[in-house]
């Protein structure tokens, strides 16, 4: 097979995995906004592009210019969300390819070059990235990750790609931060061609230099490097290494609500794993490549390891986005190479792919589940006229985010305030939940809260609120019921 693919292929990659992109993800097309997403988009409308804790202009741009022709209708923003995904997927199986070229993997590199792309594609921890509006910047990152590694990958050794490689890296830091392993990554695969650290160091120092400049523009923007302590978690050495392992067991095993049954699934993956890597054995070029794959794939987790991922549900799937490649590779490269049939490596892809499919479709559910609730919360609400006050918001349903954050601005949005100020969020719980609220009680205030109506005092936990009757709204059974009812 020859080190490179000509432009048909390119072309058939590409509208492959668009077509396939819009295919799984059609059903995303029509939901409404979630969380987040009415907080940064209302932000976003009055032209405010103060981010806060984080520094990432790429997805805050590609969504204040949507909105100049969009404005708050969400089924344009879904779709350029899923057709991201599908030009991410296709950089993916060229990127991939371009790395079997580098490894010098021996034969069958557009086969495995298919396969990573097409797991990629329907790698189940996806969704999140993709359905909510705002995970537009970890997909923009990582589109703009692969073109960068692609074009190293490429080596043409010009000086106008080498240019093109950094540029790309610029607009990937500026998307989301797990683009800053990519200086990592560089060094660690030319130290692997050149075998010299002081080569490797030099070839991967104009990227080292661009991450230097990008944390002292962070800090003089932001005046700190931790994101408010978001990228700083307690714990210490022990959280970063018990969420390092959790991101990298993630990467390939689904989430269980018993921890000590996701540690029991791991440590059955690991299994699998270490056993198809012994079957390969017999090529000692295809270990090693392998184990290179994995290495890449530990230093692409990195980041993760400083804000966790969820081992109970598919929260936090985004932050995974972009190290999905490295994974996804590396068992199609287990795959491809454990059989000598090339039936048989088919016949276990279409079951892998079937049964992340299976697991996509459930999560794509929950986020339908979640737009149900976020449209049947907005239409029980009432024209808000005064300051409100909001019980029992539901923040997530098992892994979709309601508003979690964002309740006060989707009360903007739909028309039932006009200023966020006037609403407050007393309490969110998370419905279906143990331990959290049922919603199928009655609409009463949570334990600890009071309102004595002849006074029109609200109290609970040490505050007092003066609030009208009619103001006080509690989430039950999918709606909001004023208490006490007039």
């Amino acid at each position: 097979m020859s080190s490179q693919l000509n432009r048909t292929w390119h072309l058939w990659a590409y509208i492959a995995a668009t077509a396939c992109s819009l295919l799984l993800y059609s059903g995303s097309v029509g939901l409404p906004f979630f969380s987040d997403d009415f907080e940064v988009l209302l932000r976003l409308s009055k032209g405010n592009f103060d981010t806060g804790i984080f520094l990432r202009p790429l997805g805050d741009l590609t969504l204040y210019l949507q909105y100049q022709f969009a404005g708050f209708k969400p089924v344009s923003y879904h779709l350029v969300n899923v057709l991201l995904h599908g030009a991410a997927t296709y950089l993916v199986f060229r990127t991939g390819f371009l790395l079997a070229t580098y490894l010098n993997i021996a034969g069958k590199r557009q086969q495995v070059a298919i396969v990573g792309a097409i797991l990629f594609m329907f790698y189940p921890l996806h969704a999140e990235a993709v359905i909510w509006v705002v995970g537009r910047g970890i997909i923009l990152s990582a589109i703009f990750f692969f073109i960068s590694l692609g074009i190293y990958l490429g080596g043409s050794g010009k000086l106008f790609s080498k240019l093109l490689s950094l540029l790309a890296f610029i607009v990937a830091i500026a998307g989301y931060e797990t683009a800053l392993v990519l200086p990592f990554i560089i060094m660690a695969l030319s130290l692997l061609r050149s075998k010299s650290l002081r080569g490797s160091i030099l070839d991967s120092y104009p990227y080292w230099m661009i991450l230097a400049v990008y944390f002292i523009i962070r800090y003089v923007i932001l005046g700190e490097m931790t994101g408010g302590g978001y990228f700083m978690r307690p714990g210490g050495a022990a959280t970063l290494v018990y969420n390092f392992c959790a991101a990298l067991s993630r990467s390939f095993i689904a989430p269980f609500i018993e921890t000590r049954h996701f540690i029991v699934a791991a440590f059955i993956g690991l299994v699998l794993l270490l056993g198809a890597t012994i079957r390969l054995a017999r090529s000692r070029e295809v270990v090693r490549n392998a184990i290179i794959l994995f290495v890449l794939l530990g230093i692409a987790l990195l980041p993760v390891a400083a804000v966790g991922i969820s081992t109970h549900d598919q929260e936090g799937g985004r932050f995974i986005y972009q190290s999905a490649f490295f994974a996804t590779y590396f068992l199609a490269m287990l795959i491809v190479y454990s059989f000598r049939r090339r039936v048989w490596a088919n016949g276990l892809t279409v079951i892998l792919l079937a049964v992340c499919g299976l697991v996509l479709m459930k999560v794509i559910d929950g986020w339908k589940q979640a737009a149900a609730m976020v449209r049947s919360s907005m239409n029980s609400i009432p024209h808000l006229t005064r300051p409100s006050y909001f019980f029992n918001v539901p923040g997530k349903i098992n892994s979709a985010y309601v508003f979690r954050n964002g309740f006060k601005e989707a009360c903007v949005i739909y028309g039932k305030s006009d200023d966020a100020a006037n609403i407050h969020v007393i309490s969110l719980i998370d419905p279906f939940i143990a331990g959290s609220d049922s919603t199928f009680k009655p609409a009463q205030l949570p334990r600890g809260w009071s309102y004595d109506q002849a006074s029109a005092k609200l109290s609970g936990n040490g505050i007092f609120y003066t609030v009208p009757a009619g103001s006080i709204f509690i989430w039950h059974s999918g709606r909001f019921t004023s208490l006490p009812t007039q």
